[in-house]
């Protein structure tokens, strides 16, 4: 089992290298059945489980921690957010829109928006900490909210009946009302049953 400090810098090393050489991997430009195609099919899976599993891992770490979570915490579960959402929306806007990853659609939106809807989270308890001097703007903090509600919003009419979609309506309907969004937070932690066990690809709605 690897420690943590040589998980996060394995998974900062794939990330950057992702980012690199997406450019590469746009699968647009081969034909269904070829051996690039094909390739770069294993490749966005493997990226995608990779996304998910790092999104559970960070869930389930401040989750863990509760009200002994650090600055540092913070720091590391914002910033692996960001590189999350990097690696889904290149997932997102180059493989899903040619077929070019196992995974159903609606799956890969939901992981997105739960991404988007927890990064935005992150960005806007960092920017109540001025004293930190952290690089986020208001700029950066309203992109993201804007990319959440649309994501959000896509999920919602993909499936209307899955089982967390009150969590994306009122994510949707309280993105620009920070004091709703509060009041509703509180409301779900009341209401919230003991924690399931889920595999990484999938949501529960304890976790949001």
């Amino acid at each position: 089992m690897p420690t943590y400090a040589k998980w996060n810098k394995e998974s900062k090393t794939l990330f950057q290298m992702y980012n690199q050489s997406f450019a590469l991997a746009h699968s647009a430009k081969y034909p269904h059945g070829s051996w690039e195609y094909v390739a770069r099919k294993i490749y966005f899976d493997g990226l995608y489980q990779k996304a998910l599993h790092s999104l559970q891992y960070w869930i389930d770490r401040t989750a863990k921690k509760g009200k002994d979570v650090t600055y540092d915490d913070l720091d590391g579960y914002m910033f692996g957010l960001r590189d999350i959402v990097k690696a889904l929306n290149g997932i997102y806007h180059v493989a899903l829109p040619v077929q070019c990853v196992t995974y159903p659609r609606k799956d890969i939106v939901k992981n997105l928006a739960l991404t988007y809807v927890r990064y935005h989270g992150a960005l806007v308890l960092a920017e109540h900490q001025p004293q930190r001097d952290l690089p986020i703007s208001k700029q950066l903090i309203h992109d993201v909210k804007v990319e959440a509600v649309r994501i959000s919003n896509e999920f919602i009419e993909l499936s209307p009946k899955d089982k967390d979609l009150e969590v994306f309506q009122t994510f949707v309907d309280t993105a620009d009302d920070p004091e709703a969004a509060t009041a509703a937070a509180k409301k779900a932690k009341k209401s919230s049953k003991k924690k399931k066990k889920a595999r990484p690809h999938q949501v529960v709605d304890e976790e949001l």
